[in-house]
């Protein structure tokens, strides 16, 4: 734990972070762009789904970069909780949102193997307990010390936590037609 004063200079530029953001960024761009016509291509791509991704990575290296992360890890819980929300709500949502549906299924069609496992993980129940075992776990005090003292455990625990809440918001959101949401009803719960 580092008890230095944090500034709103503070922000995060480790290159494992910018180029994992980098990454994620140009293989989208690649899979709408160029991967597109070969996947499906008639596929029109609203400009709104490129914003919602934009806005996924964009909320998401808000909530790991910005001085909000040392702010949470030395001084205000709240903030800790607020960047937590952060990635299990907001940022999740905006990436599936971001996700043009028409190549999803096009991508699934020839992969039933994968459509099967994908399937599998985003079942409510399967997501649900997923959700609780890897929160839970991040909040057992060895591991969420582990989490404040070691920069790559603590970005292991915030990939996780997306990465659940991403199979969480599936069912919820989902536009696919392979990989349907639940029926209004069932979603309330």
């Amino acid at each position: 734990m580092n008890n230095s004063p944090v500034t709103l200079s503070h922000w995060h530029t480790e290159p494992t972070l910018i180029g994992g953001i980098l990454f994620v960024a140009w293989l989208y761009a690649v899979i709408i762009g160029p991967c597109r016509t070969s996947i499906c291509p008639t596929l029109c791509l609203p400009a709104k789904r490129i914003v919602f991704f934009a806005l996924g990575i964009l909320t998401f290296y808000l909530a790991v970069g910005s001085p909000l992360d040392p702010l949470g890890e030395n001084f205000l819980f709240s903030a800790h909780m607020i960047q937590h929300n952060v990635l299990m709500y907001v940022s999740p949502l905006l990436v599936l949102l971001g996700l043009p549906p028409e190549l999803i299924d096009r991508f699934l069609e020839k992969r039933p193997a994968l459509e099967w496992i994908i399937k599998f993980l985003v079942h409510p129940i399967i997501a649900g307990l997923l959700f609780t075992v890897v929160f839970s776990f991040w909040h057992i005090g060895a591991f969420y010390e582990a989490a404040l003292r070691d920069k790559a455990i603590h970005m292991a625990e915030h990939l996780s936590m997306f990465f659940v809440s991403f199979l969480m918001w599936v069912p919820i959101c989902s536009e696919s037609k392979r990989i349907p949401q639940m029926r209004f009803g069932p979603q309330m719960l």
